[in-house]
This record gives structure tokens, sequence and C-alpha cells, in this order.
């Protein structure tokens, strides 16, 4: 039996503002909190064959598919340095693969924005309380080594700096910038 359980959608009444907010629905609500996640990437994976999902976060697990290069995926949990994902619009994207899986944390990527910014600002901590530890070149591809909540831990392609991206920071286009 398939399940298409990527996101539930909820509409919240807030005064005379409608919003819509996004709820975890399948494997991911079944996480633990500190291990959920809301947040966008692409695959970087250079592997000719595609980036391996996996039923379960390792190496062992079922592969249930592979995603070429630059594929956008929601980033909906964390175990390990595994990453629980689905694939955003696959039918645009010419993607057969309409349910969750695990990739290894680091073959995904997402780019800073920064737009009219210098630098975009690395924290210590997935919060805006905590210390800045790095700045970033806007519109640089950035390596994911985990994630909580909307927050994204990355790492520069050079290796050289690392620390949490801000959700306002990030893009999971991986052709074009999101302006």
């Amino acid at each position: 039996m398939v399940s298409f359980p990527h996101f539930l959608a909820a509409v919240v009444f807030s005064s005379s503002i409608v919003t819509t907010e996004l709820a975890l629905a399948g494997q991911a609500e079944r996480l633990p909190p500190e291990h959920q996640c809301l947040a966008k990437a692409y695959v970087l994976d250079l592997s000719q064959k595609g980036l391996n999902v996996r039923q379960k976060p390792n190496l062992s697990g079922k592969i249930l598919e592979r995603l070429p290069k630059n594929t956008e995926v929601n980033v909906l949990g964390m175990q390990g340095q595994w990453l629980l994902i689905s694939v955003i619009a696959p039918t645009a994207q010419k993607v057969a693969f309409r349910d969750e899986g695990w990739v290894y944390s680091s073959l995904l990527g997402v780019s800073s924005t920064g737009y009219g910014k210098k630098s975009v600002s690395l924290y210590s901590q997935p919060s805006f309380r905590s210390r800045v530890v790095a700045n970033i070149p806007p519109n640089s591809s950035n390596i994911i080594l985990g994630c909580s909540g909307k927050w994204l831990k990355v790492k520069t392609q050079n290796h050289r700096q690392s620390g949490w991206l801000e959700p306002n920071q990030q893009c999971a286009a991986a052709y074009t910038t999101c302006s």
C-alpha cells in the first residue's frame, strides 16, 4: 500500500487574518519534537545513480528511490546524521518518488540568500539569541549537517565555516536564486 503522508495543511483563523500552517504527517510526526523539522533543501549528491532514499536512517535500510542531483526536497526530521525527506512537487520535477524516506544529511544542500547584504550570519544555536559564529557570502551553496524546526545546520562547501542558518536566509532552489 502506498501512502502520501508529506504534509497536512491546516487553516488557522487569527483575528481577521487567515494563515496556513504546515503540520507534519507520516514518519515525521512520530519523531520526538526536537527531531522534527520544516525546511527545504536540494540534492547535492554527484553519483550518476542518484541519491539513495532509504526506508530507515542507516546504510542497511532498503533503498526506496534514487533522486537526481538538484531535486528539491522537504526536510521533515532528523535522526543522527540522517534526514527524513519528501520531494517537493514530484510531478513538476519528474520524480516518481512520492513518499518519505531517509538520506544522509551531507548529501543535501541549501543556498544562503542574503539579498542586498554583504554576508549572511551563521549562529551557534538555532536561535537569534545565540551568538554569530561565522558570516558567509550571500547566494552560496552550503552542505546540510542537521536541522531543528525551520533552522538548518550547515557547513560551507570549502568546509571552513559551519553554524545554524536562519529560516529567512535559506533557498532550496538549486537552479535559481529565491528572489
